[in-house]
């Protein structure tokens, strides 16, 4: 299970893990508003949304359930998911996910994303342009020629605040979990694969492009006002 920080390159990380043969790594299953990125049976295409409206509230009435027969069924793998902070914590989700991780002996993976700037620039981002992943349907081509955003240092400060509250909460939950960033994203895959099994000399990389560019003062209007704030610096994976 890989809890994550929103924004944080938890979706580059699952393309990753699921360029290796031995793993299926679902999306962000227990989404509040949907099922997204469930992955298929071999050979199979993705359920329509049809069907994902009528598994969603089978999923929200019995969350292992759910997790038998629609997560976990590809025998023989490696199979996991992602879950975002904010639904992870979302109406006693944690609980039920924290007591079966325990009794199932699940792997915990916690992504956290350390640059505040460059995680509210992204999440600021998408809410204002829509740029989720380069792979969603209509996304930018160029997601440099959108407008600039003004942060201020005081919201730069209430969500620090908050999303390091939330990652405490998820260390007191999983103290033995292995801690990932998405600054050193390509340094941790090897750790993980070694962790799951396999051989971790493995390439990393994904298909998606980042949407947020590598200079942040191209983003932020008044970047000067937080300035201070960004860093570490971004990598560069792609």
């Amino acid at each position: 299970m890989i809890l994550a920080q929103a924004r944080s390159g938890s979706t580059f990380l699952r393309e990753a893990l699921n360029d290796q043969p031995e793993i299926v790594c679902h999306g962000e299953v227990f989404s509040r508003v949907w099922i997204s990125r469930m992955e298929p049976q071999a050979g199979a295409e993705p359920a329509p949304a049809e069907e994902i409206r009528r598994i969603m509230p089978e999923r929200d009435a019995d969350p292992l359930r759910f997790l038998q027969d629609h997560i976990y069924a590809f025998p023989g793998q490696i199979t996991g998911f992602k879950v975002i902070y904010e639904d992870f914590f979302h109406d006693g989700l944690s609980e039920i996910l924290a007591d079966h991780a325990r009794t199932r002996g699940l792997r915990i993976y916690h992504l956290r994303r350390l640059n505040p700037v460059a995680a509210l620039a992204s999440r600021m981002r998408m809410a204002r342009y829509q740029l989720s992943h380069s792979d969603a349907p209509g996304a930018q081509q160029d997601p440099n020629t959108v407008g600039k955003l003004k942060m201020e240092p005081a919201a730069l400060a209430r969500y620090t605040s908050w999303q390091n509250d939330l990652a405490s909460r998820v260390d007191a939950l999983f103290p033995d979990a292995m801690q990932i960033r998405y600054e050193t994203l390509a340094q941790d895959f090897p750790r993980i694969l070694a962790d799951l099994g396999l051989p971790d000399r493995r390439a990393f990389g994904s298909a998606l492009r980042k949407m947020t560019p590598q200079n942040l003062e191209d983003a932020i209007e008044n970047y000067g006002d937080v300035a201070a704030y960004d860093h570490p610096a971004q990598p560069i994976w792609n």
